[in-house]
């Protein structure tokens, strides 16, 4: 068993059954390698609720942990100022948005922070120019072909990902932006208030962004669905009609499977679906565990859910999908050879 493995398994753990005694005294038995814990944590984007729940478990993180936890707390609040700051020029613009990832892993947060607009993203490129003095990045092809464009601010440090009317790995999903802003809610970060995804939609979201595009699963995005479906957050009916109007039913099987194996084979409890009209698949899925993150197999299940989608952009006469989800083999392609070369050569993501 890997350190890795080890450490993951144990933060799960400890972040989704905070009282189980099976995990504490797993806790308490293991000297961690301090720095070794923080990249797990780091790249799991968990580092601040980890960093809690040790404290409140009465176990003070090594020094290393403990610095990088309060650089990220300010490197946090930071970006929650300037999100802030664009919210209430944006709100005085009349541009309608929604931040569509930063609110879901809080007191945690992503490196980078995605607006979604409809119509107004080269207004929101120019408010980062003429406000914050954003300076415009150079964008991969696919990126660009997605629907994208990118700023990074320089006195925050960040930066800021625009998608322009479109989700999805190239862009293909065109119709479904207007629903996540017509459903947008006010969110509290802290002393701000921000417009983000309601729930339901933050989970399609996230399905969208694992799944169909970076096939892996982070431990955040598990504590996220986990403790959404137990706390009865979601509306599993909307969800479903959704993922059926966007062509990522199968996917949203596969992934409610996925998620409820782990659950089962490292907190040892099934999910509470049985209450929801989704009907998980009766095989197992394939665990895989490549460092950092949990993965779902690129060709074999990846590649099946894009073709299944594509049939049915073909069905709808979805003719722009169609063309999109039509390249897809080829990002497919470059992305297994992407991965193949990083793990050989032990680069992370």
């Amino acid at each position: 068993m890997s350190l890795n493995y080890l450490y993951t398994n144990i933060i799960i753990g400890l972040l989704l059954k905070q009282n189980d005694e099976y995990y504490l005294d797993q806790v308490m038995q293991t000297e961690f390698q301090w720095d070794r814990l923080l990249q797990v944590a780091s790249e799991n984007k968990v580092v601040i609720r980890l960093f809690e729940q040790l404290n409140n478990l009465r176990i003070k993180p090594g020094d290393i942990y403990h610095d990088f936890a309060i650089r990220e707390k300010e490197r946090i609040a930071r970006t929650i100022e300037l999100m802030s700051r664009i919210h209430m020029i944006c709100q005085s613009e009349g541009v309608d948005y929604v931040f569509m990832k930063n609110y879901q892993h809080f007191p945690d947060m992503g490196d980078d922070i995605d607006i979604l607009v409809l119509n107004h993203g080269e207004i929101v490129g120019a408010i980062l120019e003429e406000r914050f003095s954003a300076k415009a990045c150079n964008l991969s092809f696919h990126n660009r072909f997605a629907g994208k464009s990118q700023y990074y601010v320089d006195d925050n440090s960040i930066d800021v990902e625009i998608h322009h009317g479109r989700i999805g790995v190239l862009g293909e999903h065109n119709q479904y932006p207007k629903l996540v802003l017509d459903n947008r809610e006010m969110v509290n970060l802290i002393n701000s208030s921000v417009f983000a995804p309601c729930h339901n939609d933050q989970f399609v979201l996230q399905l969208l962004q694992r799944v169909y595009g970076r096939f892996s699963l982070r431990i955040s995005e598990l504590i996220y669905t986990c403790t959404s479906i137990r706390d009865g957050n979601l509306d599993f009916r909307y969800i479903e009609n959704v993922a059926q109007e966007i062509g990522v039913s199968d996917g949203l099987c596969y992934y409610l499977s996925y998620i409820n194996s782990l659950s089962k084979n490292i907190l040892h409890e099934s999910l509470p679906l049985h209450k929801n009209s989704i009907i998980v698949q009766n095989k197992e899925p394939e665990i895989i565990f490549v460092p950092p993150f949990y993965r779902f197999p690129i060709l074999s299940i990846v590649g099946k859910l894009f073709f299944k989608k594509l049939l049915i952009d073909i069905g709808e006469m979805n003719w722009l999908g169609v063309g999109r989800v039509s390249l897809i083999p080829i990002y497919l392609a470059f992305a297994s050879s992407r991965m193949f070369l990083q793990r050989s050569l032990g680069i992370r993501e």
